[in-house]
């Protein structure tokens, strides 16, 4: 590996893993994964495997449709409702995760997502709402909260930081 393209041999090489194909397993095995899942012309199932350390962060995205959905189920869940599966059926959808640890325990918390039935799920929640008066939580739980009230915690720390340096103006 020389070093002017030392990223994208390691993106290209390191980051991406395989799709292991229809009722296949992931098993991700690096801090950082991206699975470029291919659907074939029926439906399909995959399975995210739980994590074995915390810090782990997994990208899922539905690179070629096929014409099928995949149904994939996250082991242990993804929130703390423990909600297992989503469906992926467009080209483009994609779930990112990051591996948590509690009381001994490994287990994937969603990130961020695009396009996948679970957004469908919470859109249609919110039209639901509109027309019965009925309500939706859509409130972050006490660990969402937590993390929000850290990371602005440190990027006040950052900004502070840059303001004594010079690098930016004081607001």
């Amino acid at each position: 590996m020389s070093s002017h393209n030392t990223a994208i041999e390691l993106h290209s090489d390191y980051l991406k893993m395989v799709d292991p194909g229809n009722a296949g397993s992931i098993s991700v095995d690096r801090n950082l994964a991206y699975v470029p899942l291919v659907s074939g012309a029926g439906a399909e199932t995959r399975t995210l495997a739980r994590p074995t350390r915390e810090g782990v962060y997994a990208t899922l995205c539905l690179k070629t449709d096929g014409g099928g959905d995949i149904t994939l189920t996250v082991t242990g869940g993804y929130n703390e409702a423990g909600t297992t599966t989503v469906v992926f059926s467009d080209a483009g959808q994609f779930m990112t995760f990051v591996s948590c640890e509690a009381g001994g325990s490994y287990f994937w918390r969603l990130v961020a997502s695009s396009g996948t039935a679970l957004n469908t799920l919470l859109t249609q929640g919110a039209a639901l709402t509109a027309a019965d008066a009925s309500t939706v939580d859509g409130t972050y739980g006490a660990e969402e909260a937590a993390v929000i009230g850290n990371l602005r915690t440190r990027l006040g720390e950052v900004e502070a930081r840059l303001e004594a340096a010079g690098i930016v103006a004081a607001n």
